[in-house]
């Protein structure tokens, strides 16, 4: 027993640190940015990702069928207990909530670090499986409903930001002639023919 609480207790650390440090990093990371719309859907969808995995908790309590009660209990701290986690139900909702998952480092690092806990308290054996992907899908579902309702910024070029954005592909400080791009200015020397049809001026 003490030789498993000296070998749990790295893990729970990290746990500890990586639930901690995520959320704050992901908040900092959207206030620095001055997105403040997805700032309050993090939050919100944190807090309704605790309150609803609670609720799934309870409501297993009461009306769950036995079976899956008992697929979903864990002993790992010498109790039997219902093994879904509101921290990490609430973690996927603050990162949902956040925005997509590629808008930035902070936020793939974020999900990476998610899905490592999740997998460490799995073989620690404080969550079951179906207990962490519960968990998850919990709080994946709120902050898509979330962002659903509230909406999310519109990242698109418009007004004067579109017309001077540059068509893809193009060159600003080369024009195509027609043989291929050539310096703008820049006049055909002798060696150049003209195409079929057309003549120099003054020839």
């Amino acid at each position: 027993m003490v030789l498993r609480r000296i070998l749990v207790f790295p893990l729970q650390t990290v746990e500890g640190l990586v639930t901690f440090i995520v959320p704050l990093a992901v908040l900092l990371d959207r206030v620095l940015r001055r997105s403040w719309r997805s700032l309050g859907q993090a939050v919100l969808s944190g807090i309704a990702g605790h309150l609803v995995a609670v609720a799934a908790m309870t409501g297993l309590v009461a009306w769950g069928p036995t079976a899956l009660v008992m697929g979903l209990t864990v002993t790992a701290s010498g109790t039997a207990q219902l093994g879904i986690s509101t921290v990490f139900a609430s973690m996927a909702g603050l990162l949902t909530g956040a925005g997509d998952r590629n808008s930035s480092t902070v936020m793939r690092s974020g999900w990476a670090s998610l899905w490592v806990v999740l997998g460490m308290a799995v073989l620690r054996g404080a969550l079951t499986l179906p207990g962490a992907v519960l968990s998850l899908l919990l709080g994946r579902v709120v902050g898509l409903l979330v962002r659903y309702v509230f909406g999310v910024e519109d990242r698109r070029a418009h007004g004067v930001t579109l017309v001077q954005r540059p068509a893809p592909g193009r060159d600003r400080r080369r024009t195509r002639g027609p043989y291929g791009p050539r310096p703008r200015g820049a006049r055909l020397g002798r060696h150049h023919r003209c195409p079929p049809g057309l003549h120099r001026a003054g020839s």
